[in-house]
């Protein structure tokens, strides 16, 4: 009898350890760290970037033309000009602009071109024969530091070229970089920027052809490490476009001119 009165009181005073811990707060998952260098040193390799992983490769998927666009150019050929040289070629659009500002794509075809046209014209529709508005897409990806996808990034390079000017030359108008599709983790941001280099005319003086070159400027910013770089875009009036600067496949592997891609501190 007293071996079960001193288990049934072993059992009451287990039960009531078991009911105590019951009902003392239990240690739960840490709360959210705020993206603050300062209060945060434990969790900053959660803001990693692998440079080596940046890249930008052309995809095999057309360009998407807005409806009713400024791109496609309705009413060739209004009106001559006095004064324009053909042989000389100017820019009448923008020579810089932003495509992606702090994560935000700002998309305006409307606005956000520069052309490649005789000098003296005031506008493409002073030119006929122009072609269809068309382009080619792009996509930039980043990687943390364990390979996980951190960036993409989608934009398109578009323009409407052959425009001739008493049927001679072949131009540029509408030259534009729009973004398509932007995509990041929590703690990162992505900034980029079109400026125009250059307008030439690589055909003659009695057969113009239009030529411009375009620099997409971007940058990856973390709270600890961020990175810079440029993709070089040639586009002639004769509808050719070429990437020079930088390469598709990988922006560490293999320098082109005018690439650029620092650690910035």
């Amino acid at each position: 009898m007293t071996t079960l009165k001193r288990s049934s009181k072993s059992f009451l005073f287990a039960a009531l350890l078991i009911t105590a811990s019951q009902n003392q707060p239990m240690a739960g998952p840490m709360e959210p760290v705020p993206l603050d260098r300062g209060q945060a040193p434990g969790r900053i390799d959660l803001f990693t970037l692998d440079p080596d992983s940046i890249v930008i490769e052309r995809l095999n998927i057309p360009a998407s033309i807005p409806q009713g666009s400024t791109l496609t150019i309705q009413r060739p050929g209004l009106t001559d000009s006095p004064l324009a040289v053909i042989d000389r070629v100017i820019n009448l659009g923008l020579k810089i602009w932003d495509v992606i500002d702090k994560n935000r794509p700002i998309a305006d075809v409307a606005n956000q071109y520069a052309t490649a046209l005789p000098e003296g014209i005031a506008s493409p529709l002073q030119l006929e024969n122009w072609n269809q508005p068309h382009g080619e897409v792009f996509e930039l990806t980043a990687k943390n530091s364990y390979g996980s996808r951190v960036v993409v990034v989608r934009y398109q390079v578009l323009r409407t070229d052959g425009g001739a000017y008493r049927g001679q030359g072949r131009y540029l108008a509408n030259v534009s970089v729009q973004p398509l599709l932007v995509e990041t983790l929590w703690g990162y941001r992505v900034n980029v920027k079109v400026e125009i280099l250059d307008v030439t005319n690589e055909g003659t003086s009695e057969d113009p052809l239009a030529a411009m070159t375009l620099v997409l400027k971007w940058r990856i910013e973390t709270p600890v490490k961020n990175a810079q770089g440029a993709m070089v875009y040639h586009v002639r009036g004769d509808g050719l476009m070429s990437e020079i600067g930088s390469p598709s496949e990988n922006l560490m592997a293999q320098r082109g001119i005018g690439a650029v891609k620092n650690q910035i501190p």
